[in-house]
């Protein structure tokens, strides 16, 4: 079911604050974000600073699309970013969040196609409001822009229920899972061919 008056727009600046709250909130219960982060005391302000680090220059260079109500509060947001402008800077640290996400980068950016595409690296609906259709609207208008540029999109789903989702939404596996670490949630690397 599709929720009524919910539009894709690209974020603003001004959507910044809510956005980062609204992503902090999405992935605090993701298994994945729960391996890397056990702390559950602490999970959601080291997602906020995360997000709030990262999301400024997507939302500044125009990959951020973000699907709204009719009184312009996100619900969901989605980044979306060429291969060529995908940066991964080495993380440093030997704490056990560093590791971690050192192990998830490395085995993501071996399995990333090197052809040209754009990169779903994340996708977040708020809690409150998943199963709405606000994922497939954000994912719809998503592949529209790549389509539009002739582009295919890949990205990993990090659970069998958003692996279901992509799979409804055009996606293939692109070969196995990837295994971060023995005792990791897997990831499923998936492509849409761009049509």
């Amino acid at each position: 079911m599709t929720e009524s008056g919910i539009r894709p727009r690209l974020a603003t600046s001004h959507d910044a604050a809510a956005i980062v709250e609204l992503c902090a909130s999405a992935f605090d219960d993701d298994a994945l974000t729960e391996w890397i982060h056990p702390d559950q005391g602490t999970r959601l302000e080291m997602l906020r600073f995360m997000f709030d680090a990262s999301l400024g220059e997507a939302i500044a260079s125009g990959n951020v699309i973000t699907a709204a109500a009719s009184d312009g509060v996100p619900l969901g947001a989605s980044i979306w970013q060429h291969s060529s402008t995908v940066l991964t800077s080495e993380i440093t640290g030997d704490d056990p969040l560093s590791q971690r996400m050192r192990a998830l980068q490395h085995a993501t950016d071996a399995r990333r196609p090197r052809s040209p595409h754009v990169y779903l690296p994340s996708m977040a609906v708020h809690p409150a409001r998943r199963r709405g259709g606000i994922g497939g609207i954000m994912l719809a208008a998503g592949i529209e822009a790549a389509a539009e540029r002739g582009l295919p999109v890949s990205l990993e789903a990090s659970s069998p229920e958003n692996r279901r989702f992509y799979l409804r939404h055009g996606f293939d596996d692109l070969g196995g899972p990837i295994r971060v670490a023995d005792d990791a949630p897997t990831l499923q690397p998936m492509w849409r061919d761009a049509r």
